[in-house]
């Protein structure tokens, strides 16, 4: 079986060594080099053969958001930011990902071997995943769509992992103002989730912000759950922010704000999945076929990882299976069908 290589960026030898043994010890992966620095990695990475690269981002020399940009033209490679979380880091991370990283995994902030274990576990289960993915392409421009009458009583629930923040963008900058409510669950933590809001907002004429507790859903607004927290629709139509265990193993968890659409808005609802790995979403997905609510996941094509949309796809959740580009005119044209026949 061939190995997963990989390669590691980080000034600090200590993380060079954890990290190599660490990852060394999973059977699929081969660390093909390190380096202190982005000089160092780019003369490496010119004679090495690499799947997937981890990569700091507060270095000497360079730091590494600089350095990515200048090296996925050259090497389009799956890069995973591994950095520690502080404010500065939190907003350098962030830009990385704008930049074409792929995921980021905070360093451990605990002391001791059971911080260490789950954070190479999450590491190493994303470097598998990375290694499958395709970059994806730079997006082309799209007209935008006439506006929606009227999409009062109806909501709009979206979840999406990996690649989702892009997908996210491409399908923002194709809705018109006056669609329902949307409530979004996208895995990142939680330092990302207010960027994220402010990043989108920026990008469409839809009210974008990171959801509250108690507060009502209104036309032309979107929420994202924040970080660690799950989100829910409470049957007055308000949204629950709620602290709690990890659900199909993430929290914000997919599955936790579709299940209570499903029961709440029923017939009302509309879910989307997009890309992202593992089963997140899918059995909340399938809640809300089974509930009345059209439900929609983006196709393999266009995913950059074909993971929750297939899971649901494998369960009957999915009514629509669509390249991303299309989506965005589904919804439009599905939401004014549903005002028009009386539905909701």
């Amino acid at each position: 079986m061939k190995k997963i290589r990989v390669f590691i960026v980080d000034d600090s030898k200590i993380v060079q060594d954890v990290l190599s043994k660490g990852l060394s010890q999973d059977p699929e992966i081969e660390v093909v080099g390190v380096a202190s620095d982005p000089y160092e990695a780019s003369e490496k990475l010119s004679t090495t053969d690499v799947d997937v690269m981890t990569l700091d981002l507060e270095m000497p020399k360079m730091n590494g958001l600089i350095f990515l940009k200048q090296l996925l033209p050259q090497y389009p490679i799956p890069v995973i930011v591994v950095t520690s979380l502080t404010d500065r880091g939190g907003t350098l991370a962030w830009a990385a990902l704008q930049a074409g990283a792929v995921e980021v995994v905070p360093k451990p902030k605990a002391e001791g071997n059971d911080a260490l274990v789950s954070f190479l576990h999450e590491l190493i289960a994303k470097i598998k995943w990375a290694s499958q993915i395709k970059l994806p392409q730079k997006d082309k421009e799209f007209e935008s769509h006439p506006s929606v009458e009227d999409a009062s009583n109806q909501v709009i629930a979206i979840g999406a992992s990996l690649g989702g923040t892009a997908a996210l963008s491409t399908l923002f900058r194709q809705l018109p103002a006056t669609m329902p409510p949307l409530l979004i669950v996208q895995h990142m933590p939680p330092t990302f989730t207010k960027m994220f809001a402010e990043s989108l907002q920026k990008e469409t004429a839809i009210k974008v912000k990171e959801a509250s507790d108690g507060e009502k859903i209104e036309i032309g607004h979107a929420y994202i759950a924040p970080g660690d927290y799950h989100m829910k629709l409470r049957q007055d139509w308000t949204i629950e922010i709620s602290s709690g265990e990890r659900v199909s193993g993430h929290i914000p968890s997919v599955d936790v704000l579709f299940m209570s659409v499903a029961q709440v808005a029923g017939p009302k609802a509309i879910g989307v999945l997009l890309t992202g790995m593992g089963k997140d979403g899918a059995q909340g997905l399938l809640l809300m076929k089974q509930h009345g609510a059209l439900t929609i996941a983006q196709d393999e094509s266009t995913s950059v990882v074909f993971g929750m949309p297939y899971e649901a796809y494998k369960l009957g959740a999915v009514d629509m299976l669509l390249p991303l580009p299309r989506i965005p005119q589904i919804l439009i044209r599905s939401v004014k069908e549903r005002k028009k026949k009386g539905n909701p």
